[in-house]
């Protein structure tokens, strides 16, 4: 059993939670991200300086004479924070993206109202996901000094860690260069390589959405401008907005108003900083859903995975076979009779989320698993269809039949009714098997 960061490296759950940190899996990334909200509205003095970095950082890249390349980031994977359901691997920040950086970088200097949120408003694709895989790089050496800090104190005789030189962990502003650095700290071998870990304290998290962004800017316009004294920029915000609505404004559908919005906000650029202060005055919201947002991670993806492996281990052979079929028939056995009902409960979560659903069963499939002995590529055995895309998963069943079982994961009465409808009408039927995951709702 050794998915999870304490199970590999033999420590007590407690001295990461004591510690601050996310007790992160090392097979599948957990979908959280860094939200730059809460590092610059943290009351905590030992955050201070980290946005200080940031500014200064972005200063830099708002010089015309720095080069774009310095807009460009490599992807972080050994904080294992993301949406890959399978390793830790992303994608990394584009070309476009560092071009898109550079033309607008200048927006964050407009005024004297400096805020790290202002980015992911002016341009919809410098998303809060982009904007946090950049901060953790420009603070990459936070976060490895922060997790040195944590092996040479639970880890110092271990022989999963050692001194690491890592590659681009800090940035000279002199030379205007990144540069390596060695630290200590915990490692994965396997397939002939090490991979280093990073860890990142839990109240610099969140999910799904950050706390700034363009969709609650939308959402909340109606309640900023009427909160506004400012009678003359009230009434121009108004007529920016009736100038996008169709001319039949009292027939206007939801979506029309939000795009009418959108650009409303677009010409005039105030409303960014109105926004923003309005998110900071209700900072306190933030603050208390990130609790929240990580008690509901670790019992999700830590406490019930465990007690679903704990009973699997129990009562059945589950990991005690290879045999592919054998273990689909035994979690399909489990779910539907209320066995493992927090698995259950979970995929319903889950929801019309695909990784979600395929990370739960990852770690429940991986669980005994050595992670050294785990290739970086590895996929579990069978696809994870759910009932939206099932008539494309039956039109490539029927051209030519795949490698892998399919699992059908119905999480409703009404799509399991279409999902058996469906599957009534086609040759490769056998081909499919439904999980009925609605027995708990």
């Amino acid at each position: 059993m050794a998915v999870f960061f304490s199970d590999y490296f033999d420590v007590k759950p407690d001295s990461l939670k004591e510690y601050n940190a996310l007790n992160i899996s090392l097979v599948s990334d957990l979908p959280l991200f860094l939200d730059p909200f809460l590092l610059f509205e943290s009351k905590d003095g030992k955050y201070d300086y980290l946005k200080d970095e940031v500014i200064n950082y972005f200063s830099m890249l708002n010089d015309i004479n720095t080069p774009v390349n310095l807009c460009r980031f490599p992807e972080v994977p050994n904080n294992w924070l993301g949406f890959c359901v399978y390793g830790c691997m992303g994608k990394g920040l584009s070309l476009s993206f560092a071009l898109n950086l550079k033309e607008n970088i200048h927006h964050m200097f407009s005024d004297d109202f400096i805020h790290i949120g202002k980015l992911s408003l002016i341009k919809a694709n410098l998303g809060t996901d982009n904007i946090s895989d950049m901060i953790v790089n420009i603070l990459k050496g936070f976060f490895l000094e922060y997790t040195e800090k944590y092996a040479k104190k639970y880890l110092l005789n271990s022989d999963k860690a050692k001194n690491i030189s890592v590659k681009n962990a800090v940035f000279n502003y002199e030379k205007k260069r990144w540069e390596d650095k060695e630290y200590y700290l915990p490692y994965i071998s396997k397939e002939n390589s090490e991979s280093f870990i990073i860890l990142t304290p839990k109240d610099l998290l969140s999910k799904n959405k950050a706390w700034i962004n363009r969709e609650s800017m939308v959402a909340d316009f109606d309640d900023i401008v009427d909160s506004l004294s400012n009678e003359q920029l009230r009434l121009k915000l108004r007529q920016l907005e009736i100038k996008y609505l169709p001319v039949n404004q009292d027939d206007c559908t939801a979506e029309e108003r939000k795009i009418a919005k959108n650009k409303a906000i677009d010409d005039c650029r105030e409303f960014i900083k109105l926004y923003i202060e309005f998110k900071i005055d209700n900072k306190r919201d933030a603050f208390n859903e990130i609790g929240k947002v990580i008690d509901n991670i670790e019992i999700q993806y830590i406490n019930n995975i465990n007690d679903v492996v704990s009973e699997l281990k129990k009562t059945t052979d589950f990991y005690n076979t290879n045999d592919v079929e054998e273990k689909v028939d035994i979690l399909k056995t489990f779910i539907e009779n209320g066995y493992i009902k927090s698995l259950a409960r979970e995929i319903d979560k889950s929801e019309g989320n695909k990784g979600n659903i395929e990370r739960l069963f990852n770690l429940i499939w991986l669980h005994e698993t050595p992670v050294d002995n785990l290739p970086n590529k590895f996929k579990l055995p069978f696809n994870i269809i759910l009932p939206t895309s099932l008539n494309n998963a039956i039109k490539r069943e029927e051209k030519e039949i795949g490698e892998k079982r399919n699992l059908v994961i119905c999480y409703s009465n009404k799509h399991l009714l279409n999902v058996n409808s469906q599957l009534s009408k086609t040759k490769v039927k056998y081909r499919f098997e439904v999980i009925n995951c609605s027995l708990f709702q």
